[in-house]
């Protein structure tokens, strides 16, 4: 009987230590998730030249409300919108005479927010700010 209450408790011990490396995984992917929505929101208006049509959008804050880390004037935030203005400024006109030269702005800026190198870009802008909260304190 004190076995089975030993290995009881041993396993309750694993699963509850377990939960909060579990939950530290999710709150890192709904971090890395939020991220790359904001890097999809500033590609596209960052494209559209802050068209006035922006103005009547809150996604902007509600981003500020959601984030781990600050965006905006924050060191994840610049780094998250200097990815959007790199690949805002990487969409070149269409070739296709059709087109008269416009740019398939959504679609790029869509598929960099699929891209695995937008969610690994993003993993290391996250370490990079955990290391520098970790040395702040």
């Amino acid at each position: 009987m004190t076995k089975l209450i030993g290995v009881t408790l041993t396993v309750a011990f694993f699963l509850m230590s377990g939960c909060g490396s579990i939950k530290a995984v999710r709150t890192e992917v709904a971090a890395q998730n939020i991220y790359r929505d904001y890097v999809l929101y500033k590609c596209i208006i960052r494209a559209f030249d802050n068209d006035p049509v922006f103005s009547k959008d809150i996604s902007l804050s509600v981003y500020n409300d959601v984030a781990k880390y600050p965006l905006g004037a924050g060191l994840v935030g610049r780094k998250l919108d200097s990815l959007a203005v790199i690949k805002v400024n990487s969409i070149k006109p269409s070739i296709i005479a059709d087109y008269e030269g416009k740019k398939a702005i959504f679609m790029q800026c869509l598929d960099y927010y699929n891209s695995k190198k937008l969610r690994d870009e993003i993993k290391v802008i996250l370490k990079q700010a955990l290391l520098q909260k970790k040395t702040d304190k």
